[in-house]
């Protein structure tokens, strides 16, 4: 008794039976017609070519008559290209060659095989296999010599700096970035500078001193004079950069005594304009003398 194949139903006559050219023919007409569909759906096949260019217009006999959704094909790239790369396959249309996101494609390369999906929607050509997103890095981003990727392919990093710090020049705890190094400063050398002033002096009056132009920004000054005529007189201010020791809203304190008075101390508000720290050095208002001098520091010594 015959029985039939799983898969198309064909017909197999026992060993004992005789050959019947009807169940022959039968069978042959089913596998022509498998054969056939199989055949014209292109979409289960990927055609195969080389490429032929002008400029970044490339073209490709792959034997279609017509691009349908999702058609899929394999071309062999003959040049590199060096901008947006089209195809026009069989003559049926030029096409953009786009990845997934939408950005064109422009880094063919000679002898390179792409495979490209055809999206009917857009009408363009998706390059499939490619990477993940990149960001916004140029060649002058990226250290020199190494290498990074980008949508247009692999560049290589042309950052340079004329820094020559070491982590010894840095003050200890502080990070800093030299030729693209991430240092962790070592020093524990400590910056400051002194010098004196003569401001001349008001018998009952102030005056205001200003100190620019430093290396640093104090953290801390002292400033101290003292006179002996035309009565005993003397001076001394400190102020420091942060709240002073635990008093909230204290930036420092000021003592002084002028002739005919008793010792005057008072305390500096962090709100005061008459003595400020700036960025590169201080301002004060205060009796001074015709000899002061000051200190500045880029650090308290409690710290």
């Amino acid at each position: 008794m015959a029985t039939y194949t799983q898969n198309y139903n064909l017909e197999k006559p026992d060993l004992n039976e005789t050959a019947d050219i009807e169940v022959i023919n039968n069978n042959m007409d089913i596998i022509d017609a498998s054969l056939h569909l199989h055949t014209v759906d292109i979409l289960k096949h990927i055609p195969y070519a080389v490429t032929t260019n002008v400029n970044n217009e490339y073209t490709a006999n792959l034997g279609l008559t017509e691009l349908i959704d999702g058609q899929r094909l394999q071309i062999k790239c003959n040049a590199d290209s060096t901008g947006q790369v089209t195809l026009n396959p069989d003559g049926i249309g030029i096409k953009n060659v786009v990845k997934a996101n939408g950005i064109p494609v422009s880094n063919w390369k000679a002898n390179g095989i792409y495979t490209l999906a055809y999206n009917a929607t857009t009408g363009n050509f998706i390059s499939q296999g490619e990477g993940g997103e990149y960001g916004t890095a140029t060649p002058d981003d990226v250290k020199m010599d190494v290498p990074f990727g980008t949508e247009d392919g692999i560049k290589i990093g042309t950052y340079t700096s004329d820094a020559t710090a070491t982590a010894a020049d840095i003050i200890v705890g502080k990070i800093a970035y030299s030729m693209g190094q991430r240092l962790i400063g070592t020093n524990n050398n400590k910056r400051w500078i002194s010098g004196t002033f003569d401001a001349g002096y008001s018998y009952d009056g102030s005056t205001q001193v200003n100190v620019y132009g430093l290396p640093f920004k104090p953290r801390l000054v002292y400033i101290y004079g003292t006179r002996t005529s035309p009565g005993t007189y003397f001076q001394y201010i400190l102020l420091v950069d942060t709240p002073f020791l635990s008093r909230t809203g204290i930036k420092g304190f000021y003592t002084y005594m002028k002739p005919g008075t008793s010792m005057q101390s008072s305390l500096i508000a962090s709100s005061s304009y008459n003595f400020q720290i700036l960025s590169t050095g201080f301002t004060a208002t205060f009796y001074a003398t015709t000899s002061d001098t000051w200190i500045a520091c880029d650090y308290v010594a409690f710290e």
